[in-house]
């Protein structure tokens, strides 16, 4: 479990972040949604270890995130950022081996990237350039490079933590739908804690368990997604009026602006 306990950021004198506490189980994905501006890469920054919190704790599985080594950090958390610009010349299959260095097992880091390779359907770009990629097809392979960090054979697994910033932003609708199933069933299958900043309300409420609805830098609702993904908090948070329907058939919820 990660615990935060009135956790605060100030930056440059201006406060990013205040007073946030919450719980995150695992086996459950956890949508963070709000305006932008809101806090909410900040808020993934500081989960990450990334950045200390100016005020506050935060707890990883029973012991204080900063007693944690970075070398421990990197084998049970990965976090795939809004974009990822490289400078050299790798591969995609070279992109994803990177995921593997906090653990330098070789039999274990062929089978990842076998595992990998053909579970995120990447055999058609598997050896071509990363730089010659779309962008979306750059943010599948980092999501890739993400899960060959958090891979281990099925019976060493420890608990693990997924950070998602804004995976879906340059996917098509297929490989939205694609990722944030893939996220899901690493949840429900695998116990990890998946974390995931969301712009997509609807998908976010086809998804995530829980959701962390931020405005101005502080929580304004938390709990069960049904019970955030409600027209009058998102109406507060998003400076606009919002709707929330209930599908007809699959009774799934639908996020519109009114």
């Amino acid at each position: 479990m990660i615990r935060a306990d009135a956790v605060s950021l100030t930056l440059n004198g201006k406060a990013i972040l205040e007073n946030l506490s919450f719980t995150l189980s695992p086996g459950t994905v956890t949508a963070v949604l709000g305006a932008n501006g809101a806090g909410k890469s900040s808020l993934l920054s500081v989960l990450a270890g990334d950045r200390a919190p100016t005020a506050g704790t935060l707890t990883w599985f029973d012991r204080p995130l900063s007693a944690w080594s970075s070398r421990d950090l990197a084998r049970h958390r990965a976090m795939v950022p809004q974009a990822t610009h490289l400078a050299f010349p790798f591969t995609v299959e070279e992109v994803v081996a990177l995921g593997r260095l906090p653990h330098s097992r070789p039999g274990d880091d062929a089978a990842a990237l076998a595992s990998l390779r053909r579970q995120l359907d990447l055999d058609r770009f598997w050896g071509r350039a990363y730089a010659s990629l779309s962008g979306g097809e750059q943010q599948r392979v980092q999501f890739a490079r993400a899960l060959a960090q958090l891979w281990y054979p099925p019976e060493n697994a420890p608990l693990r933590v997924l950070l998602l910033d804004e995976p879906t932003a340059a996917l098509d609708l297929k490989h939205q739908v694609a990722i944030l199933t893939e996220a899901r069933t690493l949840a429900t299958r695998d116990g990890m804690i998946v974390v995931a900043i969301l712009h997509d309300l609807t998908l976010a409420a086809r998804i995530a368990d829980n959701a962390l609805l931020l405005y101005q830098g502080r929580l304004l609702r938390q709990g069960p997604i049904a019970a955030v993904i409600e027209a009058a908090a998102l109406s507060e948070a998003y400076d606009t009026p919002v709707s929330v329907l209930r599908h007809p058939a699959t009774g799934r919820l639908l996020v519109s602006a009114a």
